[in-house]
């Protein structure tokens, strides 16, 4: 198999699984939420609405509340530009690719065990993985592991779309795929094997199990994803830093330069940044910012 060429059929999916994203209206039917969860920053007469995307659900996303409160928004803020804008060869072979095909080679003999259980569960030869950074096979693992779910679209796609049509500015964490493929590539070894371990911690739970989290969330309850994210943080300690903690602490500090501006802003980061531990809300209370549930 031409590694290369394989990859690129899901490097639109890089991204903690956020460029899985198009900027297509849903044609899938959504089922309407009420009440998502959703959080109102403020600071004097600056106001920031934050909330969550999850992983791929059963159902396209919708909530009419939210997305009428995006119409007065400046600017939605989202972890990747859910553009089709796919990487080049020279990207991907600079920061995905490893054509030394050593990646079972830097696992131990249980990880290469649950490699091959990851890969069969997923559908992914796994010779396929050998030629790819760590980080690039947790990603190709976990795109095609999701791949099962359909093609809906979560709250970030759904309000990316939204704001476009309506000629609202959209702005993001990583500006484009390659952004997303320099910030993985730059993390050490072990950190990417780290990753690596956990996304087939996610594949192998079952997509049912993924499933009870983000339905979980949906409704309110964040009693799940908390007890995941703490799990993260206790299992895999070089990881959690980069994955979370110092990107919840970047947000702080683009939350902040936002409510200095007249107009709110919206702004939608992957779940488990609002949940656990070291959640998003909880750093921006702590910065002095007032917070509530909207």
């Amino acid at each position: 198999m031409n590694h290369a060429k394989a990859y690129s059929r899901r490097e639109a999916l890089i991204a903690l699984s956020a460029l899985a994203a198009s900027s297509a209206v849903p044609t899938l039917a959504s089922a309407q939420t009420l009440n998502y969860p959703l959080w109102e920053i403020t600071s004097g007469a600056g106001k920031v609405y934050l909330l969550a995307h999850t992983p791929p659900r059963r159902r396209t996303w919708s909530d009419p509340r939210i997305e009428q409160l995006l119409r007065g928004c400046r600017v939605l803020w989202t972890e990747t530009q859910h553009r089709d804008e796919p990487p080049s060869q020279e990207l991907i072979k600079r920061y995905v690719m490893d054509t030394s095909g050593t990646l079972q080679r830097r696992l131990t003999a249980r990880d290469r065990e649950r490699l091959i259980a990851s890969a069969k569960a997923a559908r992914v030869p796994l010779g396929s993985l050998d030629a790819l950074q760590p980080w690039a096979a947790g990603e190709t693992l976990e795109s095609s592991f999701f791949e099962e779910i359909g093609p809906t679209q979560n709250a970030a796609q759904v309000l990316y779309a939204k704001a476009t049509a309506a000629g609202i500015a959209t702005s993001s964490e990583f500006a484009a795929a390659g952004d997303v493929m320099r910030w993985f590539a730059a993390l050490s070894e072990d950190v990417q094997v780290e990753y690596l371990r956990y996304i087939m911690d996610e594949v192998l739970q079952g997509t049912s199990a993924g499933q009870r989290i983000y339905e979980a969330w949906a409704i309110g309850d964040s009693g799940p994803a908390d007890a995941w994210v703490a799990r993260m943080k206790a299992t895999y300690p070089n990881l959690y830093p980069s994955i979370v903690l110092e990107r919840n602490r970047a947000w702080v500090s683009r939350i902040t330069s936002m409510l200095t501006k007249k107009k709110p802003s919206m702004v939608v980061v992957g779940l488990y940044h609002l949940a656990g531990p070291d959640r998003l809300q909880s750093l921006l209370a702590q910065s002095g910012l007032t917070i509530r549930r909207g």
